[in-house]
């Protein structure tokens, strides 16, 4: 039987362009690092508007997604890091659902479907160094913060639970 524990670090970015370091300390429960997963909530602010399509437009609006930003993982013990990636917010979650016709579909009605990303990494890891890149800041103006959750997924030795 195959036992798992997550670990969520939470930070927020509140500047634009902002580089956000950080470092989770991995259990020595852990056998292995088995998958990332990233989660977004916007606490201010305004998202990106897509850009104004063409004047002829297919029947279904697809809209442009927004990369709010990049995340890399590094093991503290080894030097290549070995997970990378963008965490977006879903223009189209109303696309091909016919509840569209009578409100604006969002995330917290329509969330499409949220799995982690696998990976393996071994449990002998202590700790994993983390960097998040703000690049919202590419697609809009103003100001804005959101609250960034990161979820590392572990496989936990039979002996017990995953203490943090």
């Amino acid at each position: 039987m195959k036992r798992e524990g997550v670990i969520i670090t939470t930070f927020t970015i509140e500047r634009i362009r902002q580089i956000q370091l950080f470092q989770i300390k991995i259990p020595s429960e852990t056998k292995n690092i088995i998958g990332i997963e990233m989660g977004v909530r916007i606490l201010s602010g305004f998202t990106a508007i897509p850009p104004a399509l063409p004047t002829w437009v297919l029947p279904i609006n697809f809209k442009r997604n927004i990369v709010l930003g990049e995340l890399k993982l590094q093991s503290y013990e080894s030097a290549n890091v070995f997970y990378t990636g963008e965490l977006t917010l879903n223009n189209n979650t109303g696309n091909a659902d016919f509840t569209s016709q009578f409100f604006i579909p969002q995330p917290f009605t329509h969330e499409y479907a949220s799995n982690e990303d696998e990976t393996t990494v071994s449990g002998k890891t202590t700790i994993v160094q983390g960097v998040y890149r703000d690049k919202l800041a590419d697609q809009q103006e103003g100001t804005y913060s959101y609250k960034v959750n990161v979820y590392v997924w572990c496989e936990v030795k039979d002996e017990g639970e995953l203490k943090i």
